[in-house]
C-alpha cells in the first residue's frame, strides 16, 4: 500500500508508518498497477493516479463505481494535511470544471468532530452500526464514520495518551452518494494504518455513545 503524504506535524505530530497490508477483515489485496491517461482540467482538481490507488487508501474499483467508469477523468487532491486534519478528495473532471465524488478524512484529537458526527448520525435515516473493529461506527448511504480512541503524541502543552479520533469516508455525488458497504474498506484501511502507527482502541466505548438503534 502506498504511503499517505504527511507533513512533519501532520496528524497531531504522529508519524504515520503505513504498513504494506492490513489485518482486519478481507479485501487487503492491492490492485494491479495501472497508468491512467491524463485529461485536461483545472489544476486544483488534483492529479491522476498511476497506481490504481487514490488518496493512498481508496481502490480503483470504488473510484470506477463512483465515477461511472470515467477513470481517465478521476483526480486525487490533498485538501488538508496539518495538526487538525488529513483530508483527501477524489474529483471527477468535466471540461474546465470538476466535482468531488469521494472524500477521506481523519481528525486526530477530534472531540468536536466526534460529537458532531454522533449527534448527526445517531438517528439518521437508514443508519446501521458498522463492525466492531471500526469502534463506534455509523454507516448511512454515502457515508461511513468510525469514532474511537487512539494514542496522541506528547507535544508541548499537550499530554499524550488516548484521545478521540474521527475517521470518515463520504460519497458526495453520483453513484457514490448511495454506496454503503463499499465505503467501509477505505475507513478500515485508514483505521488500521493509524492503529499500526500510534495504537487505537476500537473496543473502548465512549461514555456517551448511543446504543444500537438509539
Amino acid at each position: 500500500m502506498r504511503h499517505l503524504p504527511t507533513s512533519a506535524a501532520a496528524l497531531a505530530g504522529a508519524s504515520l508508518l503505513l504498513a504494506a497490508c492490513t489485518s482486519d477483515g478481507p479485501d487487503t489485496a492491492e490492485p494491479d498497477v495501472v497508468t491512467l491517461t491524463s485529461a485536461p482540467g483545472p489544476a486544483e482538481a488534483g492529479t491522476a493516479s498511476d497506481t490504481g490507488w487514490y488518496c493512498a487508501l481508496i481502490e480503483e474499483e470504488l473510484v470506477a463505481t463512483a465515477t461511472n467508469g470515467a477513470l481517465d477523468r478521476a483526480r486525487e487532491s490533498m485538501v488538508s494535511n496539518d495538526d487538525d486534519a488529513w483530508v483527501c478528495e477524489v474529483n471527477l473532471v468535466t471540461g474546465d470544471s470538476y466535482e468531488t465524488v469521494l472524500r477521506l478524512s481523519v481528525y486526530p484529537n477530534g472531540q468536536e468532530e466526534t460529537e458532531a458526527f454522533r449527534a448527526e448520525l445517531a438517528d439518521a435515516d437508514g443508519m446501521e452500526r458498522g463492525p466492531a473493529f471500526l469502534g463506534e461506527s455509523y454507516v448511512v448511504p454515502g457515508r461511513t464514520v468510525a469514532l474511537m480512541q487512539c494514542n496522541l503524541p506528547e507535544l508541548e502543552g499537550q499530554p499524550g495518551g488516548p484521545g478521540p479520533y474521527a475517521f470518515q469516508v463520504e460519497g458526495l455525488s453520483g453513484p457514490a452518494a448511495e454506496l454503503t458497504e463499499e465505503l467501509r474498506s477505505p475507513v478500515r484501511r485508514l483505521v488500521t494504518q493509524i492503529d499500526q502507527s500510534v495504537g487505537c482502541f476500537p473496543t473502548q466505548a465512549y461514555e456517551s455513545a448511543p446504543t444500537d438503534g438509539g
